[in-house]
């Protein structure tokens, strides 16, 4: 039988969930345009600090034994006393986290100055356990290999979030009915993924609690310094005075900034997995390669970006109409943040597979301490904008360490000669987008061709390679062979 191309499970698997997951910024957005005109700032900028403090717990939670969960169920010859042990803890800690906030949700409301808050605080850490245990399914059926699947799993979470946000707040629960379709949507997403992953709730075996510790605490505290570093922005605008309008502002350009985002949660999980069946298998230096071209990745998100922040007055406009003109300076910095950590989250993926999973605190501690320094100087002198370029400055930064790191524990590094490209078609990329007006509609007509040029330019500067190009072509529905 011929041998899996893990390469080609890589891309396929990417390529999927990217497709599910941007299933986000489109019902995001709609859902974020329609919230906006409902709520107007000051609501929306409640429900924006409720929503990333309670999504900062979720994450942090999962992110005990996420990477863990990945590399440990690709080595295993049998997950299943493993996949128990993970569902229990996570329905352990995502209890006891939604306890926390129940208890903390008064004080926090009133250390925000938005006493309104507490009662939704209280009602959206309900999602937490069910967050916590749709994560641990799809972490588990991600380690199997089960790329596709987890990609139905995130197209069934967007969809229903979507449907139910909308028609709950239509009926007048404002930001309650909000939350509550947030909420159910996560018991949706669960339900879909147990279908597809049933790891046992009882289990004879149990699996020992030293495997799980010595990935998971220096994984726990890389990630929970990354989320940190990705949520305190907001938490400390309002601190430091800003308004909740303020938050709104910032809070819209975080949503529109989502792509790549979505980019790291359809990737690196996938990443994490593929390298360690790759070692499993004794393929080291197929590993070394892919996690070479991965590095690369972050390089080909930059002219998008570009494209994206040249226009970014006309997307918040078209995306939220009036109120937020103020968001589009500050999604044009952010999304130079976003591609940034989508490189840090990679080298972070790499080490994990490569079981150095201690190395991630050498770039995720300094992070988070840069971005506080930063917010605490920048936000009282020149407030959101100030902090967003500080920001995007700090990880920018924390990427550099983190490509060190990888090339001194694994000596890889991607070619200087690519970033060079991906520099010169994004500064092209900005001109173009920022010189090219395009009022209301017509901007759905600019963003696209903008982006095929900007895949031009890579084909043109022969960015890719032969083998690349062979790969893609094996996708088409004409040419279905893989390149060998």
């Amino acid at each position: 039988m011929k041998p899996r191309d893990r390469g080609r499970d890589l891309l396929d698997g990417t390529m999927w969930g990217f497709l599910a997951e941007s299933l986000f910024p489109l019902t995001g957005l709609l859902t974020a345009s329609f919230l906006t005109r409902h709520l107007l700032p000051e609501g929306y900028g409640v429900f924006t600090l409720v929503a990333s403090l309670v999504a900062w717990v979720e994450w942090t939670v999962t992110s005990v034994f996420s990477r863990t969960t990945l590399k440990l169920v690709a080595e295993a010859e049998d997950w299943r006393p493993l996949g128990t042990t993970l569902v229990r803890w996570h329905f352990f800690l995502g209890v006891a986290a939604a306890a926390v906030i129940v208890v903390l949700a008064g004080p926090l409301a009133r250390l925000l100055g938005e006493p309104e808050m507490a009662a939704y605080l209280r009602l959206m850490a309900l999602e937490i356990p069910l967050f916590t245990l749709a994560q641990a399914h799809r972490n588990i059926l991600t380690g199997l290999g089960g790329f596709r699947q987890r990609a139905v799993t995130s197209a069934w979470r967007w969809v229903a979030r979507l449907v139910l946000i909308v028609a709950l707040v239509q009926l007048g629960f404002s930001v309650t009915g909000a939350i509550v379709g947030n909420l159910t949507a996560s018991g949706i997403e669960l339900i879909v993924v147990r279908y597809y992953c049933r790891p046992p709730v009882v289990s004879a075996t149990a699996y020992p609690w030293r495997g799980l510790t010595d990935y998971a605490l220096p994984l726990f505290l890389s990630t929970l310094c990354i989320r940190l570093f990705d949520v305190q922005i907001l938490l400390m605008l309002k601190m430091c005075g800003g308004t909740a309008a303020e938050v709104g502002l910032l809070g819209a350009a975080a949503n529109l900034a989502i792509l790549p985002r979505l980019f790291t949660l359809s990737f690196t999980p996938l990443l994490v997995a593929t390298l360690t069946h790759l070692q499993r298998d004794g393929q080291l230096q197929k590993a070394r390669d892919i996690s070479r071209d991965s590095l690369r990745l972050g390089f080909f998100l930059l002219p998008f970006a570009g494209v994206a922040a040249g226009a970014g007055r006309e997307i918040t406009g078209l995306v939220f109409g009036t109120g937020f003109e103020g968001a589009g300076i500050l999604f044009s910095w952010q999304i130079f943040c976003v591609v940034a950590l989508v490189m840090l989250n990679t080298c972070a993926s790499i080490l994990t597979a490569t079981g150095r999973p201690a190395h991630t605190l050498y770039f995720a501690v300094p992070l988070v301490l840069l971005g506080a320094i930063a917010n605490v100087l920048v936000i009282p002198l020149w407030k959101a904008e100030g902090a967003v370029i500080a920001m995007t400055g700090c990880a920018t930064l924390g990427a550099v360490i983190a490509l060190v790191v990888v090339w001194r524990t694994w000596q890889i590094r991607p070619s200087p000669v690519s970033l060079a490209r991906s520099i010169a078609l994004t500064a092209a990329a900005y001109a173009l987008s920022a010189y090219w007006p395009a009022p209301g509609a017509w901007l759905l007509v600019k963003l696209p061709v903008l982006s095929a040029l900007a895949v031009g330019g890579f084909f043109l500067l022969r960015e890719f390679t032969g083998r690349e190009v062979a790969l893609i072509r094996s996708f088409l529905p004409w040419n279905r062979s893989a390149p060998s």
